[in-house]
C-alpha cells in the first residue's frame, strides 16, 4: 500500500513531465515486480488450497463417523443407572440371536 500511495503522491506533486519524471519511472517498475510477487504467490497458494481440499475431502466420511460416535457416547450419559443393567441383559440377547444365526447357517452350508 506504501508503494500504491507513493506513486499517486509523485504523480500528484509532479512539477515536470510525468513521463519524464525518473523517480516516477522507478516507483512504477518496483510495482510491477511486487504485482508479479504476488502473482507467483497466489498461484502457489492456490495450489496449496487445493490439495488442503483434496485431504478434507478424503477425511470426511472419517469425520463424520467420529462426529456421530461423539454424540452418541455423549448422550449415554443421559441412561438411567437402572437400565444400564437392562442394556448389559439386551446386550446378552442380542450376541446369543446371532450366534444361533450363525449356527443355522453353518449348518446350511
Amino acid at each position: 500500500m506504501d508503494l500504491q500511495d507513493r506513486i499517486l503522491n509523485q504523480i500528484a506533486n509532479s512539477s515536470e513531465d510525468i513521463l519524464e519524471d525518473r523517480e516516477l519511472k522507478q516507483s512504477l517498475d518496483e510495482s510491477k515486480v511486487q504485482t508479479v510477487q504476488i502473482e507467483a504467490t497466489l498461484k502457489d497458494m492456490e495450489t496449496v488450497m487445493k490439495a488442503i481440499d483434496a485431504i478434507r475431502d478424503w477425511f470426511t466420511p472419517v469425520a463424520l463417523r467420529v462426529a456421530r460416535l461423539f454424540f452418541v457416547l455423549a448422550d449415554l450419559v443421559n441412561v438411567d443407572p437402572m437400565y444400564q443393567y437392562s442394556l448389559e441383559f439386551y446386550r446378552l440377547i442380542y450376541d446369543g440371536a446371532i450366534r444361533s444365526v450363525e449356527g443355522v447357517y453353518e449348518k446350511n452350508n
